[in-house]
């Protein structure tokens, strides 16, 4: 059953990886090719793109109105404002750490303001998750080679409502 198409006019000739809805209701999409971040509306208009010059793979809207993104083959995470200014960046490693970054996949930010970001391809050597703070110190690491490898590409980190709602879901399946 489909539930919404989403018209991505040209964009989405451009191997898209991962699309978001904002809160305005427009779509956030990642692309490979040439590697940029588009916002597009309703009708599938380009209202707002950012090309970051490395194949992209995750990206979202932050509290504030900037876009955090994440660069696989760039090995990187920035943010920048509507108006394009790089206001915060992290490349290869994080400083004062020993974690290298690999393919940057999933974004997630915290109440705190804190980012979250998937480390995926990165090796055994480092964490496949990690938290930072906006002045790039890590609170903490999800580092599990055993369980998860070297693959750890989407995830997301859910509150207790959120919890309780995908084990209530779940229980209803089992039946």
């Amino acid at each position: 059953m489909l539930v919404k198409k989403v018209p991505l006019g040209e964009g989405g000739r451009k191997k898209t990886r991962l699309m978001r809805i904002l809160d305005n209701g427009h779509y956030l999409a990642c692309a490979e090719n040439p590697g940029v971040v588009s916002e597009y509306d309703v009708k599938g208009n380009v209202v707002w793109e950012y090309e970051i010059g490395t194949r992209v793979f995750g990206a979202i809207r932050l509290k504030n109105g900037n876009t955090l993104i994440c660069s696989g083959s760039g090995n990187s995470v920035v943010e920048v404002t509507p108006e394009k200014q790089v206001v915060w960046e992290i490349t290869k490693t994080i400083p004062g750490s020993e974690i290298t970054l690999g393919w940057m996949t999933a974004l997630q930010e915290l109440p705190n303001g804190n980012i979250v970001a998937g480390n995926c391809h990165a090796g055994e050597e480092n964490p496949q998750i990690f938290e930072i703070t906006k002045d790039k110190k890590v609170v903490w690491e999800f580092d599990e080679w055993d369980l998860v490898g070297n693959g750890l590409a989407c995830w997301q980190i859910l509150d207790a409502e959120q919890s309780a709602m995908v084990r209530k879901q779940l229980a209803a399946l089992k039946k």
